[in-house]
């Protein structure tokens, strides 16, 4: 008898799987239709599957409502029950799916998950090119994703586009798969989707950086990891320098995902290596080698600023998600068209509210030249049939007094040309005197820019 426990606003579906047709294969124990797991979902078809474990739609037997289950083998490095954790912690973050149930099921752990449609991998190879105004959108909402992951205390660790997956009505028929002549408004008109929302799975690889109890960060641990964690070709300098991953990294890897999706690829994509070691040496030369300017060549300057600032950031440190997403809007200021998004500022909108160049002005109906307070008492009123501006306005007297007038200057003496006051005569000097003064030669000699020379 299977035994199995709820878990109460539990969160995403944790495994990497991509959404592919060619594995509906019958499976013994859980891909006939009569299996029931949890005692109400009911299997129905099987959507893909990944290296930990095997993804199934379910159906509710009480609602009729599809949803998503993942399954992997009872082991001792079964990532479900991890999962599960990670999952009550995230509960209610933006962009995290709900976990409905977990238990164990013919001696595999299961979780019943909400039903998600197509990936940014997905979305990204079917239409031409993804617009700016999209990239920015959608990472704005990866950045809120792990803002909310690092606040509670997790590292993300797997940044990919096959771990954002949209609603679930948002997804791909086979024939417009084959379809590669469709951009991406089509492909939101045909989902009924305006603005769609993404969605974070996959948190097999996520981890802690800080405790959950004291609150207390984890040190950085000085000797280098020898595995590597996380997608090489999104993984940040630091990973690839074995160091620990941090919060830095997650925003990193994201900034890499998105310019791989404004300009179609990475300076590093198609790497082919003989060994995982040395494809993960290789990516690293290239992009140790690779200028911010060649990086995001096309692109607003904003992306090689978003990369600059993670790649500085210390281990503890706490990325500035709120400055992240206004470099990310400034994008949308350089763009020739307006942004499709209503409450994105553009700078074409402010343009086309301006007047044009050579328009005539407004008239100006009865204006007057603005009075200050103290004078409007005192200002005197022109008569009605003169204008406003016929008489100059008579100011006010000042009330306080008169300041004494200067001494008046002192009168030359007859005979002398130059007049100047009387000062107090110097007395001569002791060392030198008035007959003895130097030559205009030794005295060019000390000038205020040559100074004496400092004697210790």
């Amino acid at each position: 008898m299977t035994t199995f426990k709820n878990i109460l606003a539990v969160d995403p579906l944790p495994v990497a799987y991509s959404l592919t047709d060619s594995s509906l294969e019958s499976d013994r124990s859980i891909g006939r239709q009569d299996v029931v797991i949890g005692e109400q979902w009911v299997v129905s078809a099987k959507i893909g599957e990944g290296c930990w474990g095997e993804v199934f739609q379910v159906k509710d037997k009480r609602t009729g409502r599809l949803y998503a289950v993942k399954r992997e083998p009872r082991s001792p490095f079964s990532q479900i029950r991890h999962e599960s954790i990670i999952y009550d912690i995230l509960a209610g973050g933006p962009g995290i799916p709900q976990c409905h149930w977990y238990g164990i099921h013919d001696n595999y752990d299961c979780m019943v998950m909400d039903l998600l449609g197509a990936d940014l991998k997905q979305l990204q190879d079917h239409v031409q090119a993804v617009p700016l105004p999209i990239v920015v959108d959608l990472g704005c909402q990866m950045v809120d994703m792990l803002e909310h992951i690092h606040d509670r205390g997790l590292v993300y660790r797997d940044i990919k586009p096959n771990n954002f997956l949209f609603a679930e009505t948002c997804s791909f028929d086979d024939d417009e798969l084959d379809d590669k002549h469709v951009t991406c408004q089509d492909v939101f008109d045909r989902w009924g989707e305006f603005r769609p929302k993404l969605f974070v799975v996959d948190f097999g690889l996520a981890t802690y950086w800080r405790n959950l109890e004291t609150k207390q960060p984890f040190p950085e641990t000085k000797k280098p990891l020898r595995s590597r964690i996380g997608t090489a070709r999104y993984a940040s300098l630091n990973v690839h320098h074995g160091k620990i991953p941090a919060r830095r990294d997650d925003m990193e890897s994201l900034i890499y995902l998105l310019i791989e999706l404004a300009k179609g690829s990475l300076p590093w994509t198609g790497i082919q290596a003989r060994s995982t070691k040395v494809g993960w040496d290789r990516m690293r030369a290239i992009k140790e080698e690779t200028s911010l300017t060649s990086l995001c060549a096309g692109l607003p300057s904003a992306f090689a600023a978003l990369v600059e600032y993670t790649r500085h950031l210390h281990f503890l440190d706490r990325p500035n998600y709120t400055y992240m997403r206004h470099l990310l809007h400034s994008c949308l200021l350089h763009t020739p068209t307006s942004s499709p998004w209503p409450d994105v500022f553009v700078m074409d909108d402010l343009v086309n509210e301006l007047p044009h160049i050579g328009s005539p002005p407004t008239p100006l109906v009865n204006h007057r030249p603005p009075v200050h307070p103290r004078q409007q008492k005192h200002q005197p009123q022109p008569p009605s049939s003169a204008p406003s501006h016929s008489r100059r306005p008579s100011y006010p007297k000042h009330k306080h007094p008169t300041p004494p007038l200067p001494s008046p200057a002192v009168q030359p003496h007859p005979g002398q040309t130059n007049p100047r006051p009387e000062q107090r005569k110097r007395r001569p000097s002791k060392k030198f005197n008035n007959n003895h003064r130097p030559t205009p030669s030794k005295a060019a000699k000390f000038k205020s820019s040559d100074p004496p020379a400092f004697k210790s």
